[in-house]
């Protein structure tokens, strides 16, 4: 029977232990910290009766009120109240499939982090995520073989030959889908919350496709919008210099328009790098130093800032170039072009699938617990 009720002191001390420990092994993790940071978030949005019911939920599938009624013995009637309760707080991800609500255990990012948006203008937990993020959670995004965000080409003409891989057309990907919502960039607010400067980026970028859309739209954290809505912003994006990032699955649940001055995941994939950024993008970048005029228009443009001008004038790229063609939209003289890579990376089909993928690499390596 799930115990919730009477719990000492050391046991709920215990359990938020358990509940850190689990999340670490979600995804690329949620990492433990000398200072104990990380159970800021933990502590403010999961209660003690929270983290009790979370610790007996199953892990890497979807379950139904009545399995989880199964597994901890309660009645069916008070799982679904205590699933849909967490669920409308951000704490459990929530489909519902044919008149049945379907729930899944989420990490902290993208999970409980993005599902409280909401909540993100109170300071004091979010400079708390914002200090367990200096202190190891960005830098072990890119410790798995599969990217957090995977980036696309801002449109097709920046490629040689005109033609992406499948799934890289991002018009194509969004307009499978019939429900979108869109709400503020959560790196953004963050930022604007913690007092960082404002770099004047548009904040409502991030859009749901799908199902994902209409969790979000029936907890309030996006507005619902139509395709035409979703295609402005993408071309807003693309005209103000953005890389334009999607979830790495085939579905693209997610897409977000980014910027390195402003975006948590971009800075961690510059600043840390690993072995995840080989698989950002499914293209590299050539440049013909002959044909290039040295106008610099590529170093303003990057939103990487990965182009430099060497001792010849002439512009060069660092490893942390993400494939976006910015530059090549500037370049006067179409002297830069994307490239395929003629090797790349089967996506898995699901922001879910990718979770689990990231787990098993993890596992692998041995830095993640296999209890």
């Amino acid at each position: 029977m799930l115990k919730v009720e009477n719990l000492t002191q050391a046991e709920i001390e215990e359990n938020y232990v358990k509940l850190r420990d689990r999340m670490n092994e979600l995804s690329f993790g949620y990492c433990p910290t000398e200072s104990g940071v990380e159970f800021v978030l933990l502590k403010r949005f999961f209660s003690p009766e929270d983290v009790a019911y979370w610790l007996e939920m199953e892990r890497d599938t979807y379950f139904t009120a009545q399995r989880y009624a199964e597994i901890t013995d309660l009645s069916i009637e008070k799982a679904s109240e205590i699933l849909e309760d967490m669920s409308h707080r951000g704490l459990l991800y929530r489909v519902r499939r044919g008149g049945r609500a379907e729930y899944y255990v989420v990490p902290v990012a993208h999970g409980v982090y993005e599902f409280n948006l909401n909540h993100l203008d109170e300071k004091e937990w979010t400079m708390g995520l914002a200090s367990h993020f200096g202190q190891g959670m960005l830098q072990q995004v890119y410790d798995v073989n599969i990217p957090f965000y995977r980036a696309v080409p801002i449109n097709m003409d920046v490629v040689k030959g005109s033609e992406v891989y499948p799934y890289d057309d991002i018009v194509k990907q969004v307009k499978q889908y019939n429900v979108f919502g869109v709400s503020p960039c959560t790196c953004r607010q963050l930022n604007k919350t913690c007092g960082a400067p404002d770099m004047g980026f548009e904040m409502e970028t991030c859009i749901t496709c799908g199902e994902m859309a209409e969790f979000y739209i029936e907890n309030g954290i996006a507005r619902e919008i139509t395709i035409d809505e979703v295609l402005d912003i993408l071309k807003r994006s693309t005209e103000k210099g953005m890389v334009i990032q999607c979830v790495y699955s085939k579905n693209s649940e997610i897409v977000c328009s980014c910027h390195v001055d402003g975006c948590g995941i971009l800075q961690a994939a510059k600043l840390f790098g690993g072995p995840a950024t080989k698989n950002i993008s499914n293209y590299y970048l050539e440049q013909d130093q002959d044909v290039c005029i040295s106008c610099g228009k590529c170093v303003e443009r990057c939103p990487m800032h990965a182009i430099t001008m060497n001792e010849e004038n002439k512009p060069v790229s660092d490893s942390s170039c993400v494939g976006c063609g910015q530059c090549v939209q500037v370049c006067p003289v179409q002297a830069k072009v994307l490239v395929k890579k003629e090797s790349v990376e089967v996506l898995p089909d699901s922001i879910f699938d990718a979770y689990s993928e990231m787990q098993e690499y993890r596992k692998s390596f041995g830095n993640l617990s296999k209890k």
